[in-house]
């Protein structure tokens, strides 16, 4: 069993006790079962820097299968101060078709404890936050179907919002964290992929009624820092790599309700954000600029579906071009562009089915290399 496996076995024993805990002074505020099956395809024939086996092809296909259970605990005696415990794990097995040496057939498993404790203040709400998590992938694909590495994460974040001052809110956050990659005998450049960061963020928000809608914008700039531990930059005086992301963010946020029987229920939701990130380092190969435009909508239709549509597009370019291969930190989602379009229906009381299509463009291990994924999903929710 592998260090990331036992880390995330380790979180789902740790969210089991801690919610047995929590369950004798509080309630389950939500439990639910998953299970679903994907069809995915991929494009983009690149070499990968952390697999031991180089096996690119221009296109991959595969199909997998997924269980996942996520319970929500509260202490919450007003639905918002006190402690709330989220535990979510699950697995995923895949079957990978198309490339030339073989056929694989990868596992991921993952196990993720969140804890949040809030209270309210006279001058506003402060809100403590931690999150430990574990991943690990057995028979790592190479690219174009790109799989994260397996990894152990710990974070841990403080957040004060003041009450509403001339009709805007602000709000201050720091936040840590560490990411510890699984690095093996055989693949010993993942160490390399191991980060620590350090950040704040200030923000402002302000929000009105309009008809049955809640309409909020707000505005926000951080700063986080990114330390390589595994990196060298070459340079004595400071040898190993530091990255500095500067953000600037908007987002508009609308928030229906619609009346039916005496009862309010949600209705059309919708945010449209726009961000910015600066991204320099002493490394100048990962030093990049990018933009990214997201939107979100959730609509019901007739037959009692409800639409879910989620958008993110992103630009990014890096201010150096080099002929050698450029290390980023491996992320599939870093910096990436995915749209996602589902319709869920209630089955039963207990039953959610939801089918979803997807697609992706994001980048490797290797700066500026790119590859895409389309998806097709049908998933099923049990809430007993």
């Amino acid at each position: 069993m592998s260090r990331s496996l036992r880390i995330a076995v380790l979180v789902v024993l740790m969210g089991t006790g801690s919610a047995a805990t929590l369950s004798a002074q509080a309630r389950v505020t939500d439990l639910v079962f998953t299970g679903g099956t994907h069809v995915e395809r991929y494009r983009g024939g690149i070499p990968s820097v952390t697999l031991a086996v180089v096996d690119s092809v221009d296109q991959a296909w595969a199909t997998s299968a997924e269980l996942g259970v996520r319970a929500v605990l509260s202490s919450s005696p007003n639905g918002f101060d006190g402690l709330t415990v989220t535990l979510d794990g699950g697995v995923r097995q895949f079957d990978a078709y198309g490339f030339k040496l073989r056929d694989y057939a990868p596992r991921v498993a993952s196990g993720v404890i969140d804890a949040v404790f809030r209270t309210t203040t006279n001058d506003g709400v402060l809100q403590f936050s931690g999150r430990a998590g574990g991943r690990d992938v057995a028979d790592r694909t190479p690219t174009p179907l790109f799989l994260e590495p397996g990894y152990a994460n710990y974070e841990g974040a403080a957040r004060f919002q003041t009450r509403e001052i001339g009709g805007t809110y602000w709000d201050v956050s720091i936040e840590g964290g560490r990411a510890d990659y699984n690095a093996q005998d055989i693949v010993p450049q993942l160490d390399l992929l191991d980060r620590n960061k350090i950040g704040f963020e200030l923000g402002a928000a302000q929000g009105r009624m309009w008809n049955a809608a809640r309409l909020t914008m707000r505005f926000y700039g951080s700063f986080t820092e990114f330390r390589y531990p595994q990196q060298g930059t070459g340079y004595l005086p400071d040898p190993f790599r530091r990255d500095q992301a500067y953000q600037l963010g908007a987002l508009w946020q609308y928030d229906g309700l619609e009346s039916s029987d005496g009862f309010e229920s949600s209705g059309i939701t919708a945010g449209v954000g726009i961000q910015g990130t600066i991204n320099r380092s002493n490394a100048s190969r990962t030093e990049y600029n990018a933009v990214s435009v997201n939107a979100e909508v959730s609509t019901l239709l007739p037959a009692d579906l409800r639409l879910n549509i989620t958008a993110v597009l992103t630009a990014k370019d890096y201010l150096t071009e080099t002929e050698f291969i450029r290390l980023i930190p491996g992320e599939e989602a870093d910096n990436a562009s995915q749209v996602y379009m589902g319709v869920s229906k209630y089955l039963t009381d207990a039953v959610t089915g939801t089918f979803r299509v997807g697609w992706t463009r994001a980048e490797t291990e290797i700066g500026d290399a790119y590859f895409e994924r389309y998806s097709g999903s049908l998933l099923f929710n049990y809430r007993p």
